[in-house]
């Protein structure tokens, strides 16, 4: 610090040696005052010098540097790109200021100038080039903050032009099934891919990087690995845009297609003397699969397939977001259309896609009418007179019209006594007769039968809770089954439900057993559906592995059968279909063959994800309650009951049901023969109807 002169102070700070000029680098400032306002002024000096670092060079050096650094990383459209623009645009207008003076508003003038007459012949640039100008300049400004070259990013303070998200505007469906016609008659291979594009909305690059290898026949399944994109020196293999892999699962159509191609593609190669290998590329004009399709080459390829049948315009591209839209449209949540596109985050499909949904703002307003509809019996507000509406005085009713079949009538958080939440949720009418279901183990509140337009047939409102530890439910540590009977009475007391018949299914048996001995006033008829009941030592050697398993483990404490189910439930949220295929293991035909229903396969999915989400802890607990000693007495159960069982149960044995039966005394036992723990879903209409007559 130095007088130079009346109240006037030259105030520097040495900031070492630049390492291109090689020469001393200070911070200088001149302040006016006392001689003790300029030794403080030199304290905040001294402070900023220590979180700058300012470095001497230009924005056209820092852009080489960058463009240097960081390009190696990239695709080489994006190389290509990100060059132009900085050759073009930021390099002639910018690049020669000093980084370290580079303000927001000369950032905003040179926006300004390109709005004006930044293009060729000094034609005015669009608002979307102008953006995109801001990008790269923002990203090189930001890495040289993280080089300590500059402290702030004075592009961070710009003001680029707003430009609004282009409107996504995919084909019809009507235009992609005369395509997919089309080319299943004129191009088999093209028609596999684009069934499969359609089918998955895979990017164009991680289908043509698609190998054999990624196929899963047996799981109905492909994994996306890489993605085939252009290099600097042709197309070359690289990791997925979003840098991570990911699987998609097939409906039948798109996987008996995709195995007549992988026939086709094995005759090809055998005609030549070699056998496909699982190296080899699904999507290959080679007959060993060695190299796939060019990308430019399956776009002429798909343009020549849409003009050849006389369809509008529309791009390759354009198939992704119509899977997305008839997906969002059809009620598909939205975190499953995200994860199907391999989108890094929900928020970015509901950004792209949320406003191109047709029909999405008159669902939310049925919707909401539904769950006003149910509660309108509810409500304590005495019904004002001389307000009437002409017609019939049920005019509020279930709309039909909706048309999803992942429909819940409402769903609801009731929180307890206790404190716990108990999560619920319901389907079919909202005038129904209600009936109050209890899944099996492990299962949520989205535990439904998948043909869900068979409660409105019947006329029913089926209720299914969470139980504690499942789904959105709070745990209860050391819980038996009572406690479930008892947030039962709670929530039906919530709902404005005296009673109701009661349906308990495989591992929900007990609970239902215990709501009408703990409640007998709740229920008017209770259904048990290949129900749990309490097993002996000789009863487990005809069980499914997992239940003879978990059996002993109840023995040996809840530290025991957490041990137990903890990797089962890893498996079972990284595959539900094939981690419950391998629990059923010595499951009877009859099983078998429900486990290959698609609708129930859906439901399945669902339910355990949203069961298991939690932790395995809740079903360690329910486990432990129900293969250990029942916390209520079976023999006060009075209620008509009948029990629905079948006669080859691997889950559930039925001499262990006939001896329950033999001490609780009346129950009208339905047998099934030659059926398994499954049958149910096929009996689902029989039980409806059975337990509504009583």
């Amino acid at each position: 610090m130095r007088r130079r002169g009346e109240d006037a102070w030259e105030l520097r700070v040495y900031q070492g040696i630049d390492p291109d000029t090689r020469r001393q680098r200070w911070l200088t400032k001149t302040v006016h005052g006392s001689e003790r306002f300029a030794r403080r002024q030199l304290e905040d000096l001294v402070a900023e010098a220590g979180r700058s670092r300012i470095r001497a060079g230009t924005l056209g050096d820092l852009l080489d540097r960058w463009l240097e650094a960081s390009s190696p990383g990239w695709s080489a459209s994006t190389v290509s790109h990100t060059r132009s623009i900085v050759e073009c645009h930021l390099k002639p207008h910018l690049g020669h200021l000093d980084l370290a003076k580079l303000t927001a508003a000369d950032i905003d003038d040179f926006y300004a100038h390109l709005l004006r007459a930044g293009g060729r012949d000094e034609r005015p640039l669009a608002p979307g080039t102008v953006a995109r100008v801001h990008g790269v300049i923002h990203r090189a400004l930001a890495q040289a903050v993280r080089w300590d070259w500059i402290w702030l990013n004075p592009a961070s303070n710009a003001s680029p032009p707003r430009v609004a998200p282009p409107e996504v505007r995919p084909p019809s469906p009507q235009e992609v099934a005369v395509l997919l016609e089309w080319s299943r008659r004129e191009n088999p291979p093209l028609f596999c891919y684009l069934g499969l594009a359609v089918s998955t909305g895979a990017r164009r690059s991680q289908l043509l990087a698609l190998r054999w290898g990624d196929v899963d026949e047996e799981r109905a399944a492909v994994a996306f690995t890489r993605a085939l994109v252009e290099g600097p020196d042709g197309p070359e293999l690289r990791s997925t845009k979003t840098h991570r892999t990911y699987r998609v699962e097939l409906d039948a159509e798109t996987l008996d297609v995709l195995i007549r191609h992988r026939s086709w593609a094995t005759a090809r190669a055998r005609s030549i003397g070699v056998e496909l290998s699982t190296d080899a590329f699904v999507f290959s004009s080679r007959p060993d699969g060695a190299k796939p399709w060019l990308p430019n080459w399956v776009t002429k390829r798909f343009i020549a397939a849409r003009r050849a049948a006389s369809l509008p315009h529309f791009r390759l591209h354009d198939l992704r977001h119509l899977m997305a839209t008839e997906m969002l449209a059809a009620g598909v949540p939205i975190a499953t259309v995200s994860q199907r596109l391999s989108h890094a985050r929900a928020s970015t499909t509901l950004n792209v896609y949320a406003h191109s949904v047709p029909g999405g703002d008159r669902m939310a307003a049925e919707t909401l009418a539904r769950i006003l509809a149910a509660n309108v019996s509810k409500s304590r507000w005495p019904r004002r007179t001389g307000l009437e509406f002409p017609g019939d005085p049920r005019w509020w009713t279930y709309d039909e019209s909706v048309g999803d079949h992942d429909l819940a009538m409402g769903e609801g958080r009731l929180t307890l006594g206790d404190g716990r939440t108990l999560a619920w949720r319901e389907y079919g009418p909202p005038d129904g007769r209600p009936i109050l279901r209890f899944q099996g183990m492990p299962g949520s509140r989205r535990s439904r039968h998948p043909h869900e337009e068979s409660y409105d047939r019947f006329g029913v409102r089926v209720i299914v809770a969470d139980r504690p530890g499942l789904g959105a439910s709070t745990r209860l540590e050391g819980r038996g089954i009572s406690v479930v009977a008892d947030d039962a009475g709670s929530l039906l007391d919530h709902l404005g439900l005296e009673s109701v018949h009661v349906i308990g299914t495989s591992g929900g048996g007990p609970n239902a057993l215990a709501l009408a001995a703990l409640h007998p006033a709740r229920v008017r008829a209770a259904s048990v559906v290949v129900g749990a009941a309490p097993v002996l030592e000789e009863d487990i050697a005809g069980l499914i592995g997992l239940n003879r398993d978990a059996w002993r483990a109840s023995r040996g404490g809840w530290d025991t059968m957490y041990g137990l189910l903890a990797p089962v439930r890893r498996a079972l949220l990284r595959d539900p279909l094939g981690a419950f295929r391998k629990v059923m293991d010595t499951a009877p035909p009859s099983d078998r063959a429900v486990m290959d229903d698609p609708d129930w396969q859906r439901v399945l999915k669902e339910d355990q994800r949203e069961a298991l989400r939690q932790g395995a802890e809740g079903w360690a607990d329910e486990a432990m309650a129900v293969f250990g000693s029942w916390d209520f007495d079976p023999s006060a159960v009075s209620c008509s009951l009948t029990w629905w069982h079948g006669e080859h149960d691997a889950n559930a044995p039925i001499a262990a049901v006939r001896r329950l039966m033999a001490v609780m005394g009346d129950v009208d036992l339905r047998l099934w023969t030659e059926a398994g723990h499954l049958e149910a879903y096929r009996r689902h209409d029989e039980i409806l109807a059975e337990l509504l007559t009583r």
